[in-house]
């Protein structure tokens, strides 16, 4: 079975393959199922971690304590914020990132819709 797909301008892309759309549909449910500010704080906990002369760690784990502030957070997020805040105060004290990220928040900020 093909389906007509079309661009955000409303222009024919070209019929594909019903399979392809199952397959983009799957990987797009994937992705919907992220978090996005608990990857990005696994990620700069790890990497500050496993790589603590990182100049760019104090400034990735500072991002870390705003993702959760800002975005869709959860539990998940709030400990790992936690973590973040904790490693960015005592291995970069004295960094300017450290400065600006005097606080951390509690996750858990996300409306259901």
């Amino acid at each position: 079975m093909k389906v007509k797909v079309f661009n955000s301008k409303g222009e024919l892309v070209g019929p594909i393959e019903m399979p392809r759309v199952v397959k983009t549909d799957e990987e797009w449910q994937k992705l919907s199922a992220i978090n996005a500010a608990d990857f990005l704080c696994t990620e700069a906990i790890d990497q500050a971690k496993s790589h603590p002369s990182d100049e760019r760690a104090p400034e990735a784990l500072y991002r870390c304590l705003r993702a959760v502030h800002l975005g869709c957070s959860n539990d998940k997020g709030t400990q790992l914020a936690k973590s973040a805040f904790q490693l960015l105060h005592r291995r970069f004290p004295d960094s300017p990132w450290a400065e600006k990220g005097k606080v951390w928040y509690k996750g858990g900020s996300c409306q259901s819709s």
